[in-house]
């Protein structure tokens, strides 16, 4: 019997080597900068990484840094940028909701995106939000050069609406 558990664990233990060689991908931290915030994030993209498309994950209301989904994205070929949100731990860079927190967050958006294109090397640039995330690309995207969107589980009222 111990004979067999020493066999299995042997095997799943290179298993996982295997797998983990046959997905190999880079990360790599990209900072940038809102209304004196230093935003960071971590894109994440498969060894091959030239013309490959590119998913621009969005923070949430309760998400930030997803390095995990950007690695299953990697697995598959597409590579990965996901950045960390302002929280009550960072500078917010405005004044309680004079600028709406959603703006300011589609701002954070839009300067991701022009930093993801200075790459030149995705076929392909797209955004990828849940909830808030919605409300976060409807504004951000109207002036931004994507190839394509989704909205998961996004607010069916306005941002304003919502909070009255």
């Amino acid at each position: 019997m111990k004979a067999l558990l020493i066999i299995c664990t042997v095997f799943l233990y290179n298993l996982e080597i295997f797998a983990q060689s046959k997905f190999e991908m880079d990360q790599k931290t990209i900072q940038f900068e809102n209304k004196e915030v230093q935003l960071s994030g971590v894109l994440v993209s498969p060894k091959t990484s030239k013309n490959v498309p590119l998913i621009i994950l969005v923070p949430n209301s309760w998400s930030s840094l997803s390095i995990d989904i950007a690695e299953q994205y990697a697995k598959k070929g597409i590579a990965c940028f996901t950045y960390d949100s302002r929280d009550k731990d960072k500078k917010m860079g405005f004044d309680s909701f004079k600028d709406s927190i959603v703006d300011i967050y589609s701002q954070d958006l839009q300067i991701a995106i022009k930093k993801m294109h200075e790459f030149k090397t995705f076929n392909k640039i797209g955004v990828i939000g849940i909830s808030m995330g919605g409300w976060i690309i409807e504004r951000a995207i109207i002036n931004e050069n994507v190839d394509f969107y989704v909205m998961i589980s996004t607010p069916t009222t306005s941002f304003k609406k919502s909070y009255e």
